[in-house]
C-alpha cells in the first residue's frame, strides 16, 4: 500500500465540547485544536489512522488505527488528552470510523469484524460479517445499528447478531444514514444510490453515472444530500413523499426525455415497442401534478420551473422544466 506524508489528513476533523476539534493523521497521533487554532495536545496512537474519531455523549473521544508497527487498536481520551483505555481489534480500521451509541457503547469495524465496546474499555460482543467493512456504522437506536461490509449491507441487533443483510453491490465506503421513520439511506460503489426501509424492503435505488463513495447527510427538512464520484452533489426528497418505492426500485437508464432541460413539450425515447403509459409526474416535494399525457409525449408547460420525476411502470427520470 502506497505511503501517504505524514501531514496527510485524510478524514474529516470532530467537533467536541468547548468547540474543541480532534483530527487524526498519518503522523501515528491524535490532535487536539481549540477554536482558536492552537495546538492543544497531541497524542501517539502507535499507527496510522484512516478515519475520523468519534465524540461521545460525555466529550471523551475515540480513534481507531490502521496500518503500522503496533497493534491495531480502539483508543479513548478524555478532552485534557488523558488515554484511560487502548482495545486490541483483530484487524485494521481502514476508513472504519467509530460511532457511538445512546447508552455510550462503541461501535466499530476491524477488518471484518464488528465490534461493540463498552465505555469502560471492555469488549461487549463481536461479529464477523462477510467482508471488510469501511465505513461508519450508523446507530438508529438502543436496539438496532446498520453498518456496510463490502457488497452487503447489514441490520445487526446491539445485543450481537445480524438481523438481516442486503446486496446492495460493490466495495462500498459510504456510511449509512437513518431518517427519523427508521429509513436507512446509503451510496454504492456500484453506481447507485439506495433507500432501503427497517424491513430490508428497498424503498428506491436511483442509478448515478460514477461511484458514491461520500456518506449521505440528513437536512431538518428531512432532505438527503450526498456527493458522487461524478464530481456532483444530489439532493433527494425524504422517502414516502408521494413516489411509488415498489416502481421506482425498479429504474433504468434506457429511457431518455428531451429536450432536457425543456421549456414545454418532452418526448420519449430508449420505450422500444412498450408505449409511454400510467406516467406520473411528481414535484420536488413528492407531490404528484396533473399534465397532459400524450402517446409519446408530456406537455410540462403548465408547470412551474423547477426539477421533476417522470415515472412510469418501469422506470423514472429526472427532468428540469426552465
Amino acid at each position: 500500500r502506497p505511503r501517504h506524508p505524514s501531514s496527510a489528513i485524510p478524514h474529516s476533523p470532530e467537533i467536541g465540547k468547548a468547540a474543541k476539534v480532534y483530527f487524526a493523521c498519518y503522523s501515528e497521533a491524535l490532535y487536539a485544536y481549540t477554536p482558536a487554532g492552537a495546538l492543544d495536545w497531541a497524542r501517539p496512537v502507535g499507527r496510522d489512522v484512516n478515519s475520523s474519531p468519534a465524540v461521545g455523549h460525555d466529550g471523551r473521544i475515540y480513534v481507531a488505527t490502521t496500518r503500522g508497527s503496533d497493534d491495531c487498536k480502539l483508543w479513548a481520551f478524555e478532552p485534557n488528552g488523558n488515554s484511560p483505555w487502548s482495545v486490541d481489534l483483530a484487524g485494521e480500521a481502514d476508513f472504519a470510523s467509530p460511532a457511538v451509541g445512546p447508552d455510550s457503547v462503541i461501535y466499530v469495524g476491524a477488518s471484518r469484524y464488528l465490534y461493540a465496546i463498552r465505555p469502560d474499555g471492555t469488549v461487549k460482543w463481536r461479529d464477523s460479517l462477510s467482508a471488510i467493512i469501511q465505513s461508519c456504522p450508523a446507530v438508529a437506536n438502543d436496539s438496532t445499528l446498520y453498518v456496510v461490509a463490502g457488497a452487503r449491507f447489514y441490520c445487526v441487533s446491539t445485543d450481537s447478531g445480524v438481523r438481516w443483510r442486503k446486496s446492495i453491490g460493490g466495495s462500498n465506503f459510504s456510511a449509512p444514514a437513518v431518517d427519523a421513520r427508521g429509513n436507512i439511506y446509503a451510496g454504492s460503489d456500484a453506481n447507485a444510490f439506495f433507500v432501503i426501509g427497517p424491513d430490508s424492503t428497498v424503498l428506491w435505488r436511483y442509478p448515478v453515472p460514477d461511484n458514491i463513495w461520500s456518506s449521505p447527510a440528513i437536512g431538518p427538512n428531512g432532505r438527503v444530500y450526498v456527493g458522487c464520484m461524478n464530481g456532483t452533489l444530489y439532493a433527494f426528497e425524504p422517502a414516502g413523499t408521494g413516489i411509488n418505492g415498489e416502481r421506482v426500485s425498479q429504474l433504468t437508464n434506457q429511457v431518455q426525455i428531451f429536450p432536457n432541460p425543456t421549456t414545454g413539450r418532452v418526448r420519449f425515447a430508449g420505450c422500444g415497442k412498450e408505449k409511454v403509459k400510467s406516467v406520473r409526474v411528481f414535484n420536488s416535494a413528492g407531490q404528484e401534478q396533473k399534465v397532459p399525457v400524450g402517446r409519446e409525449s408530456l406537455d410540462l408547460s403548465e408547470l412551474p420551473v423547477g426539477v421533476y420525476l417522470v415515472e412510469s411502470g418501469l422506470w423514472l427520470v429526472k427532468v428540469v422544466r426552465r
